[in-house]
């Protein structure tokens, strides 16, 4: 079950949200539903297959909370829910990848899951309606990625920043801005170039040595002990 694991955070990257595993035939099944799908059945319908998922730790640091919120996205809607930290939970541990941020009323206890980030051209600041708090995810920069290589990605940029000083920097843009789309950097040093790609090196567009002089490539190693 373990090497199943590993398979899945390495190989499966923002798809891996659970795996079955049998034991007796050896056989890894990744997947990007959860517990929470539809077609989710305990026991199974066949015989011999085990389950696990992420468990996605609600204590993650969030961003601080404004009077804001963001239109027309909600990935899910929550009712009754007490505290904007019960929000927060709501949405890492049901929400999956999809939990970017949430908006939240205290006066009504509705609690919104969304997808979208402040980057979003449907987020309002202060909120179009009265009552209604924003946070979202700050993702660590400090995760860890691989070795860095003379390398790149032609072609898959996500977003591209000018300007930035470092590899540090450019892996932090990379976190706090691409989201789920951040699976690996492009950086120059002399040009002080940064694209985000959700591409890996195991994309048909990957080049070692890149194509171009001057540019490295990292990308996050996924930890297989979630």
């Amino acid at each position: 079950m373990g090497d199943c694991k590993g398979k899945c955070v390495n190989e499966g990257g923002i798809n891996c949200q659970s795996i079955d595993y049998n034991s007796q035939s050896k056989d890894c099944h990744i997947s990007e539903a959860r517990s929470d799908s539809g077609d989710y059945t305990e026991p199974c319908y066949l015989d011999g297959w085990q389950y696990t998922e992420l468990l996605i730790d609600a204590d993650k640091r969030w961003s601080k909370i404004k009077y804001a919120c963001i239109r027309s996205n909600n990935y899910k809607t929550f009712n009754g829910i007490l505290t904007m930290g019960d929000c927060k939970g709501k949405c890492v541990n049901e929400g999956g990848i999809n939990c970017q941020s949430i908006d939240y009323n205290s006066q009504s206890k509705d609690c919104h899951i969304s997808e979208a980030r402040s980057d979003s051209g449907d987020y309002t600041e202060p909120c179009y309606l009265d009552g209604w708090q924003y946070t979202e995810l700050l993702i660590n920069a400090d995760k860890r990625w691989s070795k860095i290589k003379y390398a790149c990605i032609r072609s898959n940029n996500y977003k591209t920043f000018n300007g930035i000083l470092t590899m540090g920097d450019c892996k932090g843009k990379c976190v706090n801005e691409g989201g789920i789309n951040c699976q690996s950097i492009d950086y120059n040093s002399q040009s002080k170039d940064c694209h985000i790609s959700e591409a890996r090196s195991d994309s048909g567009d990957y080049t070692e040595p890149c194509y171009l002089d001057g540019w490295q490539y990292t990308e996050l190693l996924i930890d297989a002990g979630k």
